[in-house]
């Protein structure tokens, strides 16, 4: 992802020239390599995945089961059907399901995208870590105000979940929080072990699914309350990591007694508002000014329904095939074994046999991207048109195999704006995701109850949706041309790179 980012100071320019260019870059390269430090905030930003992922693994699919239950213990008292005999994979409870579970997805992303960008200054100004701090207590904020409405049924209509996400304007939420652990990863890592840390990183947050996940629905055959209820104490655990253990990042320059003195008369509100006005503009001029990075952002835009379309699987299979929740999760942690294969051996052995072609680091990641994207979509088709759910497992084993797609995508658009600007694209990352998300929610909501009114059959209809947006995803990546410093094209070719032809 993104290089190593010494960050300005308030009254400096988030841009250094291009002829600075890359001596910043390398003084910042080299900054990362001697800093001490890096293995320790490594070691404890992977515990701090684990941590909150496991907490994760242990909210979806009781969380899911709670909603249902409590629809339809509603629909069943409200109609003149029969208690005893009832299903609760009827167009009506399962259409209020997937209504209720992706609004609140959607309004979920609400606080990152209003919110990012100024988070994202805060974290150049104050540092990384009371940022990630603020963002994960608003997450706990957020589930703790969703598990009172679950609690209290017969008071809170289910809805009022709806609610919940206000929580998160603590902070920005997950998408902040995330781009808080990459940045910090980021700090104190040099160009040319980044990507790598990073797939080391998203390695580790499959051991939730693959471990987390069994263990949930072990858990779930007594009580879906008791995951969900480990869920928020394993959260609260996240909170107290970044604030006992994980040490701040930021490469904070000696502040010039007479910038302190402009610090001091710009302390008045209006003064601050019209900085931060510029800052902002500033950032989203060099942000946005690469047609690259643009391409990169709707890409990251389209492949967020990837995230989405997941926690969707459980409800297609056990609407699809009546299966269980607890027995339906089974996919996730088939997913999860799956990306911990493609992470840990299979994108590190073609990580290897493209630098022994002399395929340069960006290179190697656009293609992977590519490559990523391709299986994104054919995993999204099987899964919508499986007959049979192991045909459903096949598609979600594909689409695991592209896992690799957001950690490649994200180190590639980090070499492409100045060190200075990271923070900035980083929340314009985040921002665009979010938006994904936004978009995502409810047109899977509409798409699934359409595909219900065709039929059982016709229920993969939303993952038909989510593999067109794969598409476009693709698409965007295949108009991704890269430059050398002196601005002349760099091979970058999915096949045969250039450089490696010479």
């Amino acid at each position: 992802m993104g290089p190593t980012t010494a960050q300005p100071h308030e009254t400096s320019p988030l841009l250094t020239p291009d002829a600075q260019n890359g001596d910043v870059r390398a003084k910042q390269d080299a900054m990362a390599d001697a800093s001490p430090r890096k293995h320790y905030v490594f070691g404890v930003i992977i515990a701090l995945l684990v941590i909150v992922d496991f907490a994760g693994c242990m909210l979806e699919a009781p969380q899911t089961d709670i909603f249902e239950k409590i629809i339809c213990d509603k629909y069943y008292a409200s109609s003149s059907s029969a208690a005893a005999g009832r299903d609760c994979t009827v167009h009506a409870v399962q259409g209020e399901l997937a209504l209720v579970n992706e609004l609140l997805r959607t309004l979920n992303q609400m606080p990152g995208i209003l919110l990012a960008i100024p988070y994202g200054i805060l974290a150049d100004r104050i540092g990384r870590r009371p940022v990630l701090l603020l963002s994960s207590f608003g997450c706990c904020v957020q589930d703790v105000l969703a598990k009172v409405v679950c609690w209290w049924p017969a008071v809170f209509p289910l809805r009022l979940v709806w609610l919940s996400p206000m929580g998160r304007v603590i902070g920005g939420g997950d998408a902040v929080a995330s781009s808080m652990i990459y940045l910090m990863l980021a700090d104190v890592f040099p160009q040319d072990e980044m990507a790598g840390c990073f797939f080391k990183a998203s390695a580790t947050i499959l051991i939730g699914d693959v471990v987390g996940t069994p263990l949930s629905a072990a858990l779930m055959t007594r009580s879906s309350w008791i995951p969900y209820t480990l869920s928020l104490a394993l959260s609260l655990v996240g909170v107290l990591v970044p604030l006992y253990l994980l040490p701040e990042t930021l490469h904070k320059t000696t502040t010039a007694p007479s910038e302190r003195q402009d610090r001091a008369k710009s302390r008045s509100l209006g003064v601050r508002v019209r900085l931060w006005a510029g800052e902002l503009r500033q950032a989203k001029r060099h942000v946005f000014a690469d047609s690259n990075v643009l391409l990169l952002l709707f890409a990251f835009f389209a492949a967020t329904l990837g995230r989405q379309s997941t926690g969707f699987q459980l409800q297609y299979v056990r609407q699809r095939f009546n299966w269980t929740y607890a027995r339906a999760s089974f996919l996730i942690a088939l997913r999860g074994s799956v990306n911990l294969a493609l992470l840990l051996v299979i994108l590190p052995l073609v990580n290897r046999a493209l630098t022994a072609r002399r395929w340069t680091a960006r290179s190697r990641d656009l293609a992977i991207t590519r490559a990523s994207a391709f299986s994104l979509v054919v995993g999204a088709a099987t899964i919508a048109l499986a007959p049979h759910p192991l045909v459903v497992a096949l598609g979600v084993s594909v689409l695991a195999l592209g896992a690799g797609y957001a950690s490649t995508a994200r180190s590639l658009v980090t070499t492409m704006v100045e060190p200075g600007s990271t923070g900035a694209l980083y929340t314009a990352l985040a921002v665009t995701s979010g938006a994904g998300g936004l978009v995502a929610g409810p047109l899977l909501a509409l798409t699934f109850r359409w595909g219900m009114s065709l039929g059982r059959a016709a229920s993969g209809v939303p993952f038909l949706f989510v593999a067109a947006l794969f598409s476009l995803s693709f698409v965007a990546t295949q108009f991704v041309r890269l430059k050398d410093d002196d601005g002349s094209p760099e091979g970058e070719s999915l096949l045969v790179p250039e450089e490696a032809t010479t």
